[in-house]
């Protein structure tokens, strides 16, 4: 049910202001090309984060990326 909401609610609101949050190159964001300071300590947060989880976990969360919002794989440093 929880599920569902998400999808159904909350998804495609977000979806539609991606593009806004990603700032003035959505589409080379999507591709980890912005300028090193940009995010820093979340990308390094993120990395950890990544080198930490079960690789099955992390092939769901990258597909998730991928599908929902065009993103591609977190390996990027």
């Amino acid at each position: 049910m929880q599920a569902a909401e998400y999808y159904l609610r909350y998804l495609p609101g977000f979806q539609s202001r991606l593009d806004e949050m990603l700032g003035r190159s959505p589409m080379e964001c999507r591709q980890g090309n912005h300028p090193s300071s940009w995010r820093r300590d979340v990308d390094a947060h993120n990395t950890a984060y990544g080198m930490s989880m079960p690789f099955s976990e992390k092939q769901v969360i990258d597909e998730l990326r991928r599908q929902q919002f065009g993103f591609g794989s977190s390996t990027q440093g």
